[in-house]
């Protein structure tokens, strides 16, 4: 069975403060259950059930809430900024990576200063040429 991983672009006008609000939940939500999992899988360590596969699992979780929150962060910065072409996001979100391997900030943090960038009136162009190499 195949996996398929779609792109969901919407665009916002107006108050985006709601939206700023659900993203915060949605973020909370992911670090209770992203704690709740750790916590069972710490649980179950202890125990000695899945001492072998404990490390792998975590790596997993972590990774992928470290993806959600990448997401979200890349999220909430382009909703801001209106119209947006698909490949300058992909540059954005590419540009934010590279960020996080080449400096101390993480992607999530690169991805975060696209919506002060944003917020300050930079152009996306701009806000890529800012970041730190």
């Amino acid at each position: 069975m195949g996996t398929t991983l779609a792109t969901l672009v919407v665009n916002i006008t107006g108050d985006s403060g709601k939206l700023i609000a659900s993203f915060e939940t949605a973020e909370k939500r992911s670090q209770r259950f992203g704690k709740k999992v750790a916590d069972n899988i710490s649980r179950a360590a202890r125990t000695g059930l899945i001492a072998a596969g404990t490390a792998a699992v975590a790596g997993t979780v972590l990774s992928i809430k470290a993806f959600g929150d990448f997401d979200a962060a890349m999220t909430r910065s382009l909703a801001i900024q209106g119209d947006v072409a698909d490949s300058m996001r992909n540059d954005m979100a590419d540009a934010a990576r590279e960020v996080a391997k080449a400096t101390t900030f993480s992607a999530k943090e690169a991805a975060e200063a696209y919506f002060f960038l944003a917020s300050a009136g930079l152009s996306t162009e701009q806000q890529l040429a800012a970041l730190p190499k």
